[in-house]
């Protein structure tokens, strides 16, 4: 199933995807469901989701296939989540949001084991729902298709504007709460994010105009121990550091407030022109 859930920045999406992550990266016997049992996706044990991701690759190869993959957990992601078990460092698989897709000879696409539990967050960046936007044929037929590969797809979005053939076929949840439990030291010992969940697309747009309750269910979702422990939330600022090497360093240029003369009134259009950088063009090709 899809799961669309729904946060402006720094209100806790990460954390709630860390949190529904670590008992599958950590492989455990029990399920971790959410208080109302609304999340179907918890129903099946992360031990017992692993067991089924052997099984049908074991069907695969009766049929004359050879895949020799054996993934250690079902967690696969386009950020970093980690853990510990019996002293060894476990990570997420990593799948890049553009990645995700069936196969196209002429991009590379990633395509992992069968029942893979997907985190994809900021959603919003590869599956546009402005109609200017379109996503690839390998991207849509991957979400027409996910259930027949026992696919359980998590989207993470600042915006509820998603592409129309994710949003037309998920569950909704808005993100509303995020709080944490201290000990007597301050240190977090747990994390709850209390939800608000939407059978369907329509009952959010119901919602949005009237803000009743009867068009969703509420639930909440608790993790045990420090959810910070498992991923960076800082994770993203390479992109800056990388940014600032590339130009050389940090930019400080003054702004230009003097423009008595045409030298000074030159110096300010270069460092404010009004034209769009070459190359840059809005469209529905990415």
């Amino acid at each position: 199933m899809i799961y669309y859930f729904i946060k402006k920045s720094g209100g806790g999406k990460s954390s709630l995807a860390t949190a529904f992550a670590v008992p599958f990266l950590d492989n455990e016997y029990e399920s971790h469901h959410d208080s109302n049992h609304i999340l179907k996706f918890l129903d099946m044990a992360p031990k017992d989701r692993l067991k089924e991701c052997y099984k049908q690759i074991e069907i695969l190869n009766t049929k004359g296939y050879n895949f020799q993959e054996q993934p250690e957990h079902c967690v696969h992601s386009n950020f970093g989540i980690y853990t510990e078990h019996f002293g060894q460092k476990i990570v997420n698989y990593d799948l890049p949001a553009n990645k995700l897709g069936l196969y196209d000879i002429n991009y590379k696409t990633f395509m992992p084991p069968p029942c893979p539990l997907i985190i994809w967050d900021e959603t919003q960046v590869e599956a546009d729902g402005r109609e200017s936007m379109e996503m690839p044929k390998r991207l849509i037929t991957f979400i027409n298709l996910h259930r027949k590969w026992g696919i359980d797809l998590l989207c993470f979005s600042q915006r509820d504007k998603v592409d129309k053939y994710i949003r037309e076929n998920c569950t909704i949840i808005l993100i509303d709460t995020l709080t944490h439990k201290y000990d007597k030291y301050g240190f977090i010992i747990s994390t709850t994010c209390k939800l608000k969940v939407f059978e369907d697309y329509i009952s959010y747009e119901l919602y949005k105009t009237t803000l009743k309750s009867k068009y969703y269910k509420t639930t909440s979702y608790t993790f045990e121990g420090c959810v910070y422990d498992h991923f960076n939330s800082n994770e993203g600022e390479e992109y800056f550091i990388e940014c600032a090497v590339k130009n050389g360093g940090f930019s400080l240029n003054k702004a230009v407030v003097d423009l008595t003369d045409r030298e000074k009134i030159e110096k300010y259009l270069k460092q404010h022109p009004y034209m769009p950088p070459k190359g840059y063009k809005k469209g529905k090709e990415k």
